[in-house]
């Protein structure tokens, strides 16, 4: 899903709008303008899917004719989204490694509870024979 959102942010910013390049009433250049409407549409797409397009891929294909203050609301979102996934990340790992403490608590447990002590008054139920320490 990134990638098509990667994908129509370059085309806004990579074709020229498809207007003719024919001055207006007011004598400005048509194509200024549509470029200018692509750069505001690609800056509208990155706010409004900020979460699921990775930032340093669209820095890398905005012009440096776009101020940060135009994407500002992107980084913003984008900045939180990835804190808050990092933040999710890591107390999934503290979960999983408390578990795993808890798991490796019961089998010492487990160990300790099914432990033989053999001292020198056992007796071997089979030969009947002490099983301890032989005296000479």
């Amino acid at each position: 899903q990134s990638q098509v959102f990667l994908t129509l942010l370059d085309l806004y910013l990579s074709f020229p709008p498809l207007m003719q390049s024919k001055p207006d009433s007011e004598g400005a250049d048509r194509s200024e303008k549509g470029d200018e409407d692509n750069i505001e549409a690609a800056i509208q797409l990155l706010s409004r899917h900020s979460t699921k397009i990775d930032p340093l891929r669209v820095v890398k294909l905005l012009p440096p004719s776009v101020p940060v203050l135009a994407i500002r609301h992107f980084l913003h979102s984008t900045t939180e989204h990835l804190l808050q996934e990092r933040h999710t990340k890591q107390i999934y790992r503290q979960l999983l490694l408390a578990q795993h403490l808890q798991v490796q608590q019961h089998r010492i447990r487990l160990q300790q509870y099914n432990k033989v002590v053999v001292d020198e008054h056992d007796i071997c139920r089979v030969c009947q024979k002490r099983i301890g320490k032989r005296k000479k």
